[in-house]
């Protein structure tokens, strides 16, 4: 079963961010949410953490200089003003501490941000005590190739059309399946409906002056790849037109809400439209290529695939001591067991009580998560943090009638704080198989497995001073079997990549990433779902016949001469086979150079350039590009 890109918000500690609330300072007397900026005499809510960097390839490193801000739109007015922000930088330990005035019911936003890496945003509501830890991982951003036909990342995960000349940057996309910690902000829209994500990416842009562009004065044509992770949740918004319409999301930083923002549809590898037909395929994960979702914006940070969820479920509960006691100011998230997601952390009101919104489960017939199974039992797991400490207590299977806070939600019960459900640091080893799409092991694959919150000195206290109970990097066997381990409190990352030579021509880059909130028990099944395949092309004339092998389909062909470009023929829409007779434009093609009329005659010594770009039948992208000269 797919578990579902379905969360309310703010991810604990044990999913990539920490996050506590505790002790509430008071800040001279009176005051509130209500008051103007710039004046207020009351509480103030502590916001500290650590701040690390990760390019998904190994454990994330303390990352200094990054920039936190914390917003509080104290006086309701839905921005923020002068006095509703305060801001510091992360020492070279990567961590910060800062403070800003917030009342209980306070909206809060915190921001990092640092060059090279992906902003990350979380929100939260301020409850009746007033410390915030907040630890993150920033993702490092990759660079974009720009030519006269766009941006694009390697591989074509992302790829921008229609940029002004001089534009570049760099982008990440996110698996919101295996990077759910990643996402910004809370899986909501800002009117609270809940979203189920099929793709996510963060955008930085620079005009021909290197200077940052956030804006632009004409629409651009974005297309993401979306990950067979979440294919099975794709809904065409609009049957019975000629392609599969997708809800487009835009991300308010100011806000830290998710906006409704345009229609996208789904096209393949090389921008062709994907029929309605081929939907069914999609979601059974059958369909034999590429599937990106495509739109035009005007504006870029963060840009989302989502489908919003009205009908949801609650959880409500008391925490109490180990003496029964009820404990007011506890911090209590759910993270979805049947589902990928993980609900806004909830602060225990006076008597110890909670209520939080999650997915409900499904009755008969029913797919509320649209993951293609009906009838589901969603469950969540319970964490509790209170004074600095985080227990594990257990999973909860939520009710099939719809509920919000305020009905009839879920009854957890009393969730008692004791000894015996208080998590620790541990040694874990996890043991599995590395493979492709199709379920191929993958063998001499690197697996290394980290959690990016265990610091150093906690690393060594239990792995050892040489590191010698712990073997948190591996390579896979020839059956693609693996065993790391490494020191874990909760926010377990595997990451995976193996380069392959298939035969002379050919190179395959796989990669991918798994989270886990608990140390595995089983063997796990590693699928590498992210990568492509690199083809050399040999090209040959013979008179004005032009062939390459392989013999891939390609989307555009050049011939050169010592003084400038001789012809250009580009596909129209996917690619044309070979091989092609210089002059005579192929089937499916269009004649960019000369712009009419036929080109100079072929000679010796012009150069022929062929690339290439589809999807090979495991969905894997292939890029082909060779290059001869004319005998």
């Amino acid at each position: 079963m797919f578990r579902s890109s379905f969360s309310l918000g703010l991810l604990a500690r044990w999913s990539g961010v920490s996050f506590v609330l505790v002790g509430l300072t008071a800040c001279g007397s009176g005051g509130g949410g209500g008051n103007d900026a710039g004046v207020y005499n009351g509480p103030e809510l502590w916001a500290h953490g650590r701040v690390s960097g990760s390019s998904g390839a190994g454990q994330g490193s303390a990352l200094s200089g990054a920039d936190v801000v914390v917003t509080v739109d104290r006086n309701g007015n839905g921005r923020v003003d002068g006095g509703e922000s305060s801001a510091t930088t992360t020492d070279s330990d990567g961590a910060y501490t800062l403070t800003t005035p917030a009342s209980e019911g306070d909206r809060v936003v915190v921001s990092v941000r640092r060059d090279g890496y992906a902003p990350q945003f979380r929100t939260l509501v301020a409850g009746p005590y007033g410390e915030a830890l907040f630890d993150v991982t920033l993702t490092e951003l990759e660079p974009l190739t720009c030519d006269a036909a766009g941006c694009a990342l390697e591989g074509r995960q992302l790829v921008l059309e229609g940029l002004p000349d001089g534009f570049g940057g760099s982008a990440a996309v996110f698996n919101p399946v295996a990077q759910a910690d990643a996402f910004p902000g809370g899986f909501e829209e800002r009117d609270g409906a809940m979203l189920i994500s099929g793709v996510f990416a963060s955008v930085s842009l620079t005009d021909d002056s290197g200077d940052p562009v956030t804006t632009l004065a004409a629409p651009v044509t974005v297309r993401m790849a979306v990950p067979s992770d979440t294919w099975n949740i794709i809904v065409d918004m609009e049957p019975g037109t000629d392609r599969v319409e997708v809800p487009l999301y835009s991300f308010d930083e100011e806000a830290g809400a998710w906006d409704a923002d345009g229609t996208g549809y789904l096209v393949d590898g090389a921008g062709a439209l994907i029929p309605e037909a081929d939907l069914a395929a999609i979601r059974a994960g059958t369909y034999g290529g590429t599937v990106a979702a495509e739109g035009e914006v005007t504006h870029f940070s963060y840009w989302n695939v989502d489908w919003p969820v009205e009908s949801h479920g609650c959880v409500s509960g008391v925490v109490v001591d180990s003496r029964g006691t009820p404990v007011p100011g506890a911090t209590v998230t759910l993270r979805g067991v049947s589902y990928n997601g993980s609900s806004t952390p909830v602060v225990t009101a006076a008597d110890g009580s909670f209520c939080i919104e999650v997915m409900r489960s499904e009755g008969p017939g029913e797919d509320v998560d649209q993951d293609g199974v009906t009838g589901e039992t969603q469950s969540v797991s319970v964490r509790v943090v209170n004074d600095g400490k985080v227990y594990d207590m257990g999973n909860v299977d939520i009710d099939v009638a719809a509920a919000t806070c305020g009905g009839n939600c879920t009854d957890a019960g009393e969730l008692r704080l004791t000894a015996a459900n208080e998590l620790d640091l541990q040694v874990c080893t996890i043991n599995g198989t590395v493979r492709d799409v199709r379920g191929a092991p993958i063998a001499g694959a690197v697996v290394v497995a980290w959690d990016d919150f265990v610091t150093s000195e906690e690393l060594l206290a239990v792995c050892g001073t040489a590191l010698e109970s712990c073997m948190y990097t591996s390579v896979s066997g020839l059956d693609g079997s693996f065993s790391v381990s490494t020191a874990l409190f909760g926010s377990l990352t595997l990451w995976g990549s193996a380069t392959t030579e298939v035969d002379s021509t050919r190179m395959a880059f796989r990669y991918g990433q798994r989270w886990s909130p608990v140390c595995p028990t089983e063997a796990l099944q590693f699928t590498l779902d992210e990568g492509y395949d690199t083809v050399t092309l040999t090209v040959t004339a013979a008179g004005n016949i032009i062939s390459w092998t392989p013999n891939d389909p390609a989307t555009w062909v050049t011939v050169d001469s010592s003084a400038d470009i001789k012809w250009m023929v580009l596909a129209d829409m996917g690619n044309f086979a070979g091989p092609v007779t210089f002059g005579v434009i192929p089937g499916g093609a269009t004649q960019v150079f000369p712009t009419s009329g036929a080109p100079a005659a072929l000679v010796s010594g012009d150069e022929i350039s062929i690339w290439s770009q589809y999807t090979s039948a495991d969905g894997y992208r292939v890029i082909s590009s060779g290059t001869g000269t004319v005998p």
